[in-house]
Formats: structure tokens, C-alpha cells, sequence
């Protein structure tokens, strides 16, 4: 179909060039002849076009790192290189990215007889996800917008935006791990051994710090303990689809950035993408709850998993979530057959019905911890 209009338009153009120069050689005179010279060149134009191929055209992307952190800049370099010099008017290059929240950019190019053209452009204030280029489409055209030619160039990148993330202090920490049934920091220093020293932080109390640690490096350096009674945790975490959904996932990536800074063993189920990882510490599990954490999306659906596997009765479990209904409460509950688990409800408010819910959990031996997000990614512990 696209082939017949193609040819019905250059066969128009043709009987109307012929027409032109028939009327000019009959009519004479120098208006005549000067409508054919001047609308001669945009005809011809216009014919070179519809026979011009993109075929002979490559382009490449090259984007400067594949991995950032919320809020970055994405700098994104295209060339495009033609093997002949055809002047065009104009080349519209787009951008094709599937599933993100990332506008894709478009540029008008002005092209003449250049054969190498270079566009750069850069992607402010990244969301957090998992962004595929999947190819450039390229467009031009004539004056009279008779022909339009358009072809897409398959070049597929990703880049992976983690999560936002803050320090969470040994005080803040500490207090969001024990609850109200935990043990505090002093209670907690007793029953543990000098493993090291470390660089002070807020929240440390005074009497840790190490005072010939800090003379010779000539920083504040405060003791750390290892627990003699090692803690385990698994995290599951709840996708359903609320307004608070990147607040909890940014509070998610702070807790388990301090629970492994501190050698606290994590485990992470995401059953929507069919993760799981046992427990683990280090930089490298660290990278990869990261990159699950990255690629998370939130879901309209129920997204707690209905059962645990087997072989996890000596962790605690801890459900991250954005809103605590019975419903879920179900779930969880069902999870304490052989496990503590504690519940983090991150919200921007907390309303009477989640107290209520809360006191349900209480009686049936989960513990619920509200986090009250704050603007930028912060949060705070509302036990």
C-alpha cells in the first residue's frame, strides 16, 4: 500500500513537471517560464527524496556509565554517519525507551551535505528503575511534505538508577532493630566484645570512643562491638501500589545499607520477580539486594508471598510495607510459625485505623513500627 502511494505521488509530480514546461513552451514569456524554474528545483528535490535510502546510514549510542543513584544526570552521545552526502533539510532523531517514566528526547538536526552528525543530550533528575534504550528512529522529509521517510535503528542500552539512600545513626538504628521489645544500646554493649574501632558518628555515646585510636589518626574514632549472639533477619517486601511506594523503598535501602555496614546478616524474598537470597553481609550482597531494589515496581495486586520456604525458622523476618491492612495482616501472621517478624509501615501520616491494626498484630505477636516519611527520602521512627 505504502509502495503504490509512493509511486502514485512521483508519477503526480512527474505529469506536473511535464505540465509546467508544456505551458511554458505554449505561453512563452518570462512569468511562465519563471513559475517553472522556480518550482522545478523543489520537484526534483522531492523526487531524489523518495527514491533516498536509509540503508545506508548508522547510528551509535554511548552512554558514559550503565549504573547511577537517584536524582543523577544521564549524559547520552548519538552519531550518526551517512556513506553519502544527499542534502537533506532537516533529520528529526528520536528516542525509543520502553517502560519508564523517562520522556523520550527528541532533536531536529540540520544536515545540508554533512555526513557525521553528533547529538548530545543529557536526562536531569533520573528515577529510580531499570531504563532500556531500545533504538533511535530516525525522520525527514521534503518541502511540499509529500515524502516522509522514517527508519528505526535497533541499538538497545540499559542503565540501572538504585535507590536513594541516608545514614541511618547507631541511635536510630538501634532503635528501629529493637522496638520496644528490644534491648537498648547500653544493655547491648555489655553483651558484646571490642571487634574494632571505627570513625565516630552521630548518635555514638561518648564512652566508645577510642582515645589512642583518635591520637594517632587524629580523627574521632569510637569502638565497635561485635555481638556474641549473631541476629539474622530476612526482608520481605510488599509491592502493592501506594503513593508512599518510593519512600518505602528508599527507607528499605537505608535500613539494609546500615544492617550490613553493622555485620548484620540479611536475607531478601521478593517474590513478584521470584528473588531470593539467603542470608548474606558484605558489599557484594549489598550490591545485590541493590539491584533488586532498583528494579522493583509496584503492584495493583496482593504482592506478599503466601508462604516462606522452608529452612528459615532461625531469622527473624521483617515486612516492609506501605500500608498494613487485616488482609495482610493474614499473611504475616501466618509467617510467625517458627519466625519473630516485625513490620515497618512507611507513611507520610498515621491514621487512628492503623493503630487499630496495630494492636491487633501486638496480640498476635507482631510487632508493627510506623516510619514517618519525610520530604527528600528521610524518615523517622514513629513506635
Amino acid at each position: 500500500m505504502k509502495k503504490v502511494k509512493r509511486y502514485t505521488k512521483v508519477v503526480g509530480l512527474f505529469s506536473l513537471l511535464l505540465a509546467m514546461f508544456i505551458f511554458a513552451m505554449f505561453q512563452g514569456g518570462f512569468v511562465s517560464w519563471f513559475l517553472f524554474y522556480a518550482v522545478c528545483p523543489f520537484i526534483l528535490y522531492s523526487l531524489a527524496l523518495s527514491f533516498h535510502s536509509f540503508h545506508v546510514y548508522t547510528v551509535e549510542r554511548k552512554i558514559t556509565k550503565k549504573e547511577y543513584s537517584v536524582g543523577s544526570a544521564v549524559d547520552v552521545y548519538i552519531t550518526v554517519t551517512r556513506k553519502s552526502r544527499f542534502p537533506l533539510l532537516y533529520l528529526l532523531v528520536e528516542e525509543q525507551i520502553e517502560g519508564t517514566a523517562l520522556r523520550p528526547p527528541q532533536s531536529l538536526l540540520f544536515v545540508g551535505f554533512t555526513k557525521t552528525l553528533t547529538w548530545h543530550y543529557t536526562l536531569e533528575h533520573v528515577p529510580r528503575g531499570e531504563h532500556v534504550f531500545q533504538g533511535i528512529r530516525l525522520h525527514t522529509g521534503d518541502v511540499l511534505g509529500l515524502f516522509h521517510k522514517e527508519q528505526m535503528f535497533k541499538t538497545e542500552d540499559t542503565i540501572l538508577v538504585f535507590p536513594a539512600y541516608h545514614e541511618l545513626s547507631y541511635r536510630e538504628f538501634n532503635r528501629l532493630w529493637s522496638g520496644e521489645q528490644g534491648f537498648s544500646q547500653r544493655a547491648r554493649s555489655r553483651q558484646s566484645v571490642i571487634s574494632g574501632v571505627r570513625e565516630y558518628q552521630a548518635g555514638d555515646q561518648l564512652s566508645w570512643i577510642n582515645w589512642k585510636a583518635t591520637a594517632k589518626t587524629n580523627k574521632l574514632m569510637t569502638k565497635e562491638f561485635d555481638e556474641q549472639r549473631k541476629e539474622t533477619f530476612y526482608i520481605i517486601l510488599d509491592q502493592s501500589y501506594t503513593d508512599s511506594f518510593e519512600e518505602m523503598v528508599s527507607f528499605v535501602a537505608s535500613f539494609v545499607h546500615a544492617a550490613l555496614k553493622r555485620g548484620i546478616q540479611i536475607g531478601w524474598i521478593d517474590s513478584m520477580q521470584n528473588v531470593y537470597l539467603p542470608t548474606s553481609k558484605g558489599e557484594r550482597h549489598k550490591r545485590e539486594i541493590f539491584y533488586d531494589l532498583a528494579r522493583v515496581q509496584p503492584s495493583l495486586n496482593q504482592s506478599l508471598p503466601r508462604n516462606i520456604r522452608m529452612g528459615m525458622h532461625q531469622a527473624k523476618l521483617i515486612v516492609m510495607t506501605t500500608q498494613l491492612t487485616f488482609e495482610k495482616l493474614e499473611y504475616i501472621h501466618a509467617y510467625r510459625n517458627n519466625q519473630a517478624v516485625t513490620c515497618f509501615v512507611v507513611k507520610e501520616q498515621v491514621k487512628d485505623e492503623d493503630y487499630i491494626v496495630q494492636e491487633v498484630a501486638l496480640k498476635q505477636g507482631v510487632q508493627v513500627q510506623f516510619v514517618i516519611s519525610q520530604p527528600g527520602g528521610a524518615s523517622k521512627n514513629d513506635a
